[in-house]
């Protein structure tokens, strides 16, 4: 359970950098997109 606990848990963090990351692609992105 533990590991289970913590494999889940690693999964999140990267999920949610990734997240992070794409986030700031979108506002930081090129601005054809932004003037669209």
């Amino acid at each position: 359970m533990n590991a289970y606990y913590r494999a889940l848990r690693r999964l999140f963090v990267n999920g949610r950098s990734l997240m992070l990351a794409y986030d700031q692609g979108l506002e930081h992105g090129p601005s054809v997109f932004n003037a669209a």
